[in-house]
């Protein structure tokens, strides 16, 4: 058997918040949220038209200005999100990993961060369903 590897290059949840697909206020299908330092967020729906700027924003692990992620699925008595595919397909890349290298003192890195749940080889299998599921859900947008 060959070894996936995965990498950690430091990356933190900042990379990934440039767009963050979230579920539509008015119709309930995907909504992309922008997100920019010293700038207003912003929701917009290119299916019904909704458009909204937040003066003050506010991001976490299952939603953004207010609004459910479109990635989320339960796994594991727990929530899996993603903000992006971007996202999503890092997660992956850690959890399907059978050898995984950090950088020495990257305390901040996503890969550092992601849950115990997600990181235990154990749950593997049922994390990487979870992911393919929340791939198809990528598929509708």
């Amino acid at each position: 058997m060959v070894d996936k590897r995965f990498i950690d290059n430091g990356e933190t949840k900042y990379d990934f918040l440039n767009e963050i697909l979230v579920v539509c206020p008015e119709c309930q299908k995907c909504a992309h949220g922008f997100f920019n330092l010293g700038q207003p967020a912003k929701i917009v729906c290119r299916h019904c038209g909704f458009i909204r700027e937040y003066s003050s924003y506010s991001y976490g692990k299952d939603s953004f200005c207010g609004t459910d992620l479109w990635l989320i699925t339960n796994c594991c008595s727990e929530k899996l999100w993603a903000y992006n595919q971007e996202h999503l397909e890092f997660i992956e890349r850690y959890v399907g990993a059978t050898l995984r290298a950090q950088i020495p003192n990257i305390n901040q890195s996503l890969a550092n961060r992601l849950p115990k749940w997600m990181k235990k080889s154990s749950n593997r299998s049922e994390v990487l369903k979870s992911i393919k599921k929340l791939k198809e859900k990528l598929k509708t947008i």
